[in-house]
């Protein structure tokens, strides 16, 4: 087991007027390996529950595992699971703060005492799996980029510690549709091909369902739902009471068959759809406008 959240309670300002429970009594385990999605309404608890995953907090009450050690240990405990769990802030184009982009991205390693030529290694490393060039960038200011750029160049200092979880919060708040894509993938190529485990916290619940392979649903501090995609979307008027909605093309598979239309309900991303929703176009029960369809 990687991460292990018992009893998990979290208060900010406990014992002043303005005191406020943000997690309560959260229990929850993270296999290596996963690649899990978070979600909930704004509030729910998501963002405070990350950040003990590399003790940025600390519980009230209750334990954070991470490989069997608790983030309450020692310094050099605390360290160590540092070096495992990377968090990348929403908008963390804001954290930097180097004059080079190579500067940036080898800040991590080269606080872990490395030699230079294994900084320099992990620096080229980083930003090619974010998909930029070391040559062509490492020696411009990351303040002269483009907001996709930075973005990268942020997450890249994240990856160059190597860490074997990635924690992902927001990471494509802002963006374009087009550059969010392409982070998401990179981050799902990276977690199939090196097998790191990969926590990703998103309001869209089309992310959600295309590139995770677990979900948790977070509600005012609690773990409301947890299991496999098709399991948590299944669970339609739960996720509705919760505030949330299903993924568009679910919602769509729901339309069609209390219409009566033969398809399934567990379907959640564009390519599942496609198969199921093909055969009745070819027959002209179903009818096609641009994005929409209709009977």
């Amino acid at each position: 087991m990687l991460i292990e959240c018992k009893d998990l309670t979290h208060v900010y300002m406990p014992g002043s007027p303005m005191s406020h429970k943000a997690l309560d009594e959260v229990n929850l385990t993270i296999d290596k390996g996963e690649f899990v999605g978070i979600i909930g309404q704004t509030g729910s608890g998501k963002s405070t529950l990350i950040q003990h995953f590399n003790g940025l907090l600390l519980p009230t009450s209750g334990d954070v595992l991470i490989q069997g050690k608790s983030t309450q240990g020692d310094k050099k405990s605390l360290k160590d699971i540092r070096e495992k769990v990377g968090l990348v802030f929403q908008y963390p184009e804001h954290q930097l703060f180097e004059e080079t982009v190579a500067k940036d991205v080898e800040f991590g390693p080269k606080n872990l005492g490395l030699s230079q030529e294994e900084v320099g290694e992990r620096t080229r490393y980083a930003l090619e799996k974010v998909g930029l060039s070391y040559e062509e960038l490492k020696d411009r200011s990351p303040f002269e980029l483009s907001g996709g750029q930075m973005r990268r160049v942020a997450i890249a200092g994240v990856l160059a510690i190597k860490p074997e979880v990635l924690v992902l919060d927001e990471p494509t708040a802002g963006l374009d549709p087009r550059g969010k894509q392409d982070i998401l993938d990179k981050m799902l190529r990276l977690h199939r091909e090196q097998g790191i485990t990969v926590i990703l916290v998103s309001h869209s619940m089309d992310d959600i369902a295309k590139y995770s392979d677990k979900i948790m649903v977070m509600h005012q501090g609690r773990l409301k739902i947890s299991g496999d995609v098709k399991e948590v979307f299944a669970r339609l008027k739960d996720i509705e009471e919760l505030g949330l909605n299903a993924p568009k093309i679910t919602l769509l598979m729901y339309r069609l068959r209390e219409k009566g239309f033969d398809v399934p309900y567990d379907v959640f991303t564009v390519e599942e759809a496609k198969e199921h929703l093909l055969p009745h176009l070819k027959k002209g029960k179903l009818k096609k406008s641009g994005s929409d369809f209709y009977v």
